[in-house]
């Protein structure tokens, strides 16, 4: 069963409190930007786990996730995030095919990939179809603040 979850566009804590540590972290507070961040992946458990890797960053909030890439479009329309930030590997439509589709409807979406393994094809694939670019599920926060900051075009 799919599921969409959205939350309020809010300023992090990190930002109120300017409590942080990364030098990436630090640029994004000197412009008090909060990214905000639509999460698509088929699996609950990853979805909760990419909440709290994305909150870590202390640059992004998520806004919004979604279970169905089918309906992640749709989301997209509704919310307006900064960045999609989308597994890679699911069933029906995997990140690359939606990353297709919403860049043919919305060509100013930002498409942020993830995956567990590091793979040549898939980071080709993601190129042609218009993602920012494919990060590691193990990679640190600050990796993530700064690729979800080049997604968003904050950083060359």
């Amino acid at each position: 069963m799919a599921h969409t979850t959205y939350s309020a566009d809010v300023f992090h804590p990190a930002v109120v409190e300017k409590g942080v540590a990364s030098s990436v972290t630090k640029r994004s507070l000197e412009y008090a930007t909060v990214l905000r961040v639509l999460v698509v992946d088929d699996h609950p458990a990853i979805l909760r786990h990419v909440r709290t890797w994305v909150h870590s960053t202390h640059i992004a909030e998520v806004v919004g996730t979604e279970s169905d890439p089918t309906a992640a479009a749709g989301a997209w329309e509704a919310l307006r995030p900064d960045v999609v930030l989308c597994d890679v590997h699911m069933p029906v439509l995997d990140g690359v095919e939606l990353c297709t589709k919403l860049r043919q409807e919305h060509p100013d979406a930002a498409v942020l990939l993830f995956s567990a393994r590091e793979d040549a094809t898939v980071r080709s694939r993601a190129a042609r179809a218009g993602a920012t670019g494919v990060i590691s599920k193990t990679a640190s926060p600050a990796e993530l603040a700064e690729a979800l900051q080049r997604a968003a075009g904050q950083v060359p």
